[in-house]
């Protein structure tokens, strides 16, 4: 609490559980949506991801954007209509995570607004996602990347 008065005793031990590995960090997250999945679209934040997204029995796009880019902005029906597209098909989860509000983990590198990546079932990583960002480039890669 930043309200303490930061005393040695406290200090010390601090520093004991840092160095030891048992301090829980604070991840930035907006709230878990009481409804993840909307019209074949998952949304995904910072308490969330890592529940959701590495779920090895599904094929998973993740769109890392910021509600301010114009490129994902353009991006966005297309990326909706390929959620849509795949809604009924329970092997692949398109997701969306607002990467403004919400820390990623450090197994997302986001330089850019959007970054795609895609995970195959079976497997726990994601890889970067050369798709088009279009509906047919889009869907085409997911098709011909799935497990």
């Amino acid at each position: 609490d930043e309200a303490t008065a930061i005393e040695g005793d406290a200090l010390v031990q601090y520093v004991a559980d840092f160095v030891a590995g048992a301090l829980t960090p604070t991840v930035k997250s907006e709230a878990i949506p009481e409804e993840h999945t909307v019209d074949g679209l998952t949304t995904l934040v910072g308490d969330s991801i890592k529940d959701l997204a590495f779920d090895e029995e599904k094929n998973v796009l993740i769109k890392f954007y910021a509600p301010w880019c114009g490129h994902c902005k353009s991006m966005a029906p297309d990326y909706a209509k390929v959620a849509k597209h795949f809604e009924d098909d329970a092997e692949i989860m398109i997701a969306d995570f607002d990467a403004t509000a919400n820390d990623a983990p450090k197994e997302f590198k986001v330089e850019g607004f959007p970054t795609l990546y895609f995970k195959k079932k079976g497997s726990t990583t994601h890889e970067v996602c050369s798709a088009g960002r279009d509906f047919d480039g889009i869907k085409d890669y997911i098709e011909a990347n799935r497990a």
